[in-house]
């Protein structure tokens, strides 16, 4: 079967919006009737994308002859990403009204729905970025070197689901009413999943509840954590902020090579965790709209991770574009 790329932008692309790319896949005259092509997005940044309340179902659809597209890609090519930084390439701006991003893989496996090298800034108005929303235990999809920040609530959330998320960007989340914040909300207990080289910083609830800069829901010993970097959650409302949490405080989950700037980050035990760092000390601009969350020289999250070579696919690729591996990195954690 075909890999089928349409580009999205506004200077003589296929689509202009995601929204109509994807609105294609049922089209027979593009993809197989019978299934097993595989659709790749290439965003450009001719300007700046705002889906106005339409929500973007990432799903692939079941094809009229039976199957499915063999797998799906949202991406940008390079030279029109983001080099880790906002306002630098592809983006998604919440102007008007909420933009939703829902995953939703059909193929149990890896790698059968991806969405990566995206900007999504939410301007305070999203209560989920992105959602993955799965089927089976087998369905998890790859969420990579995008950054996602300024939302409502959430910025990333797989309950009774799951997701590999791996060095991404997670800042200034919080909410605007009286629930609790978890600025990333996993499940962590699907095989092919789990939470890799991310950087969650600023999560914070102006309410009295409670905010979580990491909210993991189970205790499974599918449920990976390594190499992230967990830090300045707040709740300047009077409520109860904590870093990572662990709804269950056991061993189970391979939780190793984290930092936090509460005393979380080894809540499940695990092994090499940093805690009760201070965040300041960590990345370059903490400064709310401006913030620059590359690690500053002297950093505790600086050579400290540990190598994961090549595996899960991607974790190597930090996100600016420069592979750990390749370039014989000692491996710091955090996006970076």
């Amino acid at each position: 079967m075909a890999t089928i790329t349409k580009t999205i932008g506004t200077n003589s692309r296929d689509y202009s919006t995601m929204i109509l790319w994807e609105a294609d896949f049922s089209d027979d005259d593009i993809y197989s009737e019978d299934g097993g092509d595989s659709a790749i997005g290439e965003c450009y940044d001719d300007s700046v994308f705002d889906m106005a309340g339409t929500y973007l179902y990432l799903d692939g659809g079941w094809r009229p002859g039976g199957g499915s597209l063999d797998s799906v890609k949202l991406t940008s090519p390079e030279g029109e990403r983001h080099d880790g930084t906002a306002g630098t390439g592809v983006r998604i701006v919440s102007t008007t009204a909420h933009n939703r991003v829902y995953m939703r893989p059909q193929v149990s496996g890896e790698n059968w729905l991806i969405v990566e090298w995206i900007e999504l800034n939410n301007n305070g108005r999203d209560t989920i970025s992105v959602n993955s929303s799965t089927s089976t235990a087998g369905n998890v999809p790859v969420l990579r070197n995008c950054i996602i920040h300024n939302g409502m609530r959430s910025l990333l959330q797989a309950i009774s689901k799951d997701c590999r998320a791996l060095n991404n960007l997670f800042y200034a989340g919080g909410a605007v009413d009286n629930g609790t914040v978890r600025g990333v909300d996993l499940d962590a207990d699907r095989a092919y999943g789990g939470f890799i080289n991310n950087t969650v910083f600023g999560i914070n609830n102006n309410a009295s509840n409670a905010a979580y800069g990491l909210y993991i829901r189970s205790d499974d010993t599918d449920g990976v954590l390594k190499n992230n970097i967990v830090m300045g959650t707040a709740s300047t409302g009077g409520g109860s902020p904590v870093d990572i949490r662990f709804v269950s405080n056991s061993s189970n989950i391979d939780s190793d090579y984290n930092i936090t700037s509460d005393a979380s980050g080894d809540n499940a035990g695990g092994s090499n965790n940093l805690i009760d760092k201070t965040s300041g000390d960590q990345f370059v601009s903490t400064t709310a709209g401006s913030e620059d969350l590359h690690l500053k020289a002297g950093a505790d999250a600086v050579d400290t991770g540990v190598d994961l070579g090549t595996t899960p696919a991607g974790v190597n690729v930090d996100i600016a574009g420069r592979d750990r591996d390749a370039e014989g990195d000692t491996w710091d954690m955090g996006a970076y």
